[in-house]
């Protein structure tokens, strides 16, 4: 799914977004990664929707910017892909998901 989520997020919508000769494109980088921790709602199930909507950011979107410089700066949307997948299996580890 990571995948999925780094080829539209990533090569679509950011690439749509940013465009090249902007100063810093953090504002951009923020944007897309705010969307990107909104895409994880259904994976909330339980939690009410306004803590969850306030929640997923703060996580989430901290590492979508980094995402995002690293498919900038890269050009190749496998760096933010392995980024992702490594990050994915580090909290699965912790939080002990399957």
């Amino acid at each position: 799914v990571f995948v999925m989520e780094e080829v539209w997020f990533r090569g679509a919508l950011d690439s749509h977004v940013h465009h090249e000769g902007e100063r810093h494109g953090i504002l951009s980088a923020i944007f897309v990664s705010l969307l990107w921790s909104w895409w994880h709602l259904p994976l909330t199930v339980g939690t009410p929707v306004i803590e969850a909507v306030l929640k997923l950011p703060t996580i989430m979107v901290p590492m979508g910017i980094f995402l995002s410089i690293f498919w900038r700066r890269s050009g190749n949307l496998a760096v933010p892909g392995f980024s992702h997948a490594f990050s994915d299996s580090v909290r699965n580890i912790l939080v002990g998901l399957p």
